[in-house]
């Protein structure tokens, strides 16, 4: 009689790793909404922390970059990276456009579109055609011509953004904010409504302790989120230009007095605003009714009320 031992073993090792495999597919995790108002979402498979492309829609290619080169935490997304999200799920019963966001285009499904990292095709798409759950990434690929398309952003972080350092109103009449990364202190632009870039220059002649904020530090407080989950326009102050979807824009002059002489920050996703992801150059600034980045190292509450800690950093 043939000795069965050898099939008997093959058969035996099929069958571990379908169940392997099985097991696997089993353990595949679904994508999570994350933040206050939804604005992220996060794939525990790869670890990854995504911002909802619609966040950046309204956005040019030029003022995304800025987050990649200035924005704490973030960076573009590779095409292999949006490429990974092919086959994800959203939990049993909920759209994926629960999770990642409102879709940019409806083509046979949802379909999240977005400028990414490489520039060249402009764009990369990923999208559910799975009717009538739309739970699962069906399809990922370029897109050439994004920019025509109204398109979002990609952008990824390894750091959860609920945990990350954020901006707080500061001061008795929350006049200022406070940025937890770098520790500067604010006054929100909207102080310096109304007053010319010469007046704030008055201001800071007899201010010393402030100053000038540069382009980097301004562009810097995006994708942030505020201490409490507070709308922006609770810490940051009032708006000085209202754009598209009632989206808040704080405009003021900064560091160069040449044009562009101004810089704008603007929430990128719907009520309440929790979150900036549009910062621009700005010429002609004071056609626009501006504020100013004005930033100090310095707590600007009263000496008295300071600890002594604080006192002794006014030394350093």
């Amino acid at each position: 009689m043939a000795d069965r031992r050898p099939y008997r073993r093959l058969i035996q090792a099929l069958l571990a790793l379908t169940a392997l495999c099985c097991g696997a597919a089993a353990l595949a995790a679904h994508l999570e909404n994350l933040g206050p108002g939804g604005e992220f979402f996060y794939d525990p498979d790869t670890g990854l922390y995504w911002i909802d492309p619609a966040a950046f829609v309204g956005t040019t290619r030029v003022s995304a970059d800025y987050v990649d080169v200035y924005a704490p935490d973030w960076s573009w997304a590779t095409s292999a990276q949006i490429d990974g999200l092919l086959g994800r799920t959203s939990q049993p019963g909920t759209p994926l456009i629960e999770v990642m966001g409102p879709q940019q285009l409806l083509i046979g499904g949802y379909r999240w579109l977005g400028f990414h990292a490489e520039i060249i095709p402009d764009g990369w798409l990923a999208q559910t055609t799975n009717s009538p759950d739309y739970d699962t990434i069906t399809d990922t690929g370029l897109q050439n011509g994004a920019g025509s398309l109204n398109p979002g952003a990609w952008f990824v972080s390894t750091i959860n953004p609920l945990t990350a350092t954020r901006l707080e109103n500061f001061g008795e009449s929350g006049e200022y904010f406070v940025d937890h990364t770098t520790s500067f202190y604010w006054y929100d632009p909207d102080y310096f409504f109304g007053k010319t870039r010469e007046d704030v220059e008055t201001w800071l002649a007899a201010h010393p302790d402030w100053r000038w904020a540069t382009l980097p530090e301004v562009i810097g407080l995006l994708c942030r989120l505020t201490v409490g989950d507070l709308p922006l326009e609770e810490v940051i102050g009032p708006r000085q230009y209202t754009a598209g979807n009632n989206q808040p824009r704080w405009i003021g002059y900064y560091a160069k007095p040449t044009q562009p002489d101004g810089i704008l920050i603007q929430a990128g996703y719907g009520p309440p605003f929790h979150l900036a992801t549009l910062g621009s150059t700005q010429s002609n600034a004071s056609a626009w009714n501006p504020g100013a980045w004005i930033v100090s190292k310095y707590d600007p509450t009263p000496v008295e009320a300071r600890t002594w800690s604080d006192v002794k950093k006014l030394f350093e």
